[in-house]
């Protein structure tokens, strides 16, 4: 029997004893599962375990198998606040909860600026990274059966290449870094110099940032 969310098939092992498999989809979680016979009305819960359960009941009457499914709630993280939001299938949703194969729609601040988008998700211990291109003018993926992360990623020129490399959480001369990234700065070997700046532009102006050198 096929419903929303998943399925279960149901398979005759003895005279009286039934086989239960429950399959679940994507993004769901399987709620309940319930028996009657056509010809008791009252129906009882079978007990599913690692997706298949049995029945013991000794009639001849044809089986009615309830199964009941619910979408999981995956949350959404956007650690880039400050230069973009994003709305869920078109709506905004300050709860920060959405369903797998959502419409995520990122939406860069008016005045901001950001080089990439990337979003996280923690998949079988290992953290996956994927990118949200800017297509159409626009920037969207389908939610994950995954809590994500958003961040955003800005881009790092280097003007004394010739006297200085820099990383970006242990990536040397990486092109990118996004907002909570730590830029190690590193001066060649044999040069010397006095001091080292940053500076980003915000809305047309420019900031300097002198950064601390040691040793």
């Amino acid at each position: 029997k096929k419903v929303q969310g998943g399925s279960v098939v149901v398979t005759k092992a003895t005279e009286n004893q039934y086989n239960v498999r429950v399959f679940t989809d994507t993004g769901y979680r399987l709620d309940s599962v319930k028996y009657a016979t056509s010809s008791n009305s009252e129906t009882k819960d079978i007990t599913i375990t690692n997706g298949q359960g049995t029945i013991q009941i000794d009639v001849t009457t044809p089986i009615i198998i309830t199964p009941t499914f619910s979408k999981v709630d995956y949350e959404i993280r956007n650690d880039a606040r400050d230069k973009l939001t994003y709305t869920i299938n078109g709506a905004d949703n300050s709860s920060g909860l959405c369903n797998y194969d959502d419409l995520i729609a990122i939406n860069i601040i008016e005045g901001k600026s950001v080089t990439k988008v990337f979003y996280y998700y923690e998949k079988d211990g290992n953290t996956i990274k994927v990118e949200v291109p800017l297509k159409n003018g626009t920037r969207t993926f389908r939610m994950p059966a995954y809590n994500v992360t958003i961040k955003a990623e800005y881009a790092i020129t280097n003007e004394a290449s010739n006297i200085l490399t820099y990383s970006v959480d242990g990536q040397i001369n990486s092109e990118t870094c996004y907002s909570d990234g730590t830029v190690t700065i590193n001066i060649i070997e044999g040069q010397s110099v006095e001091k080292v700046f940053y500076s980003y532009k915000v809305e047309g102006k420019i900031t300097k940032v002198e950064i601390s050198l040691t040793d």
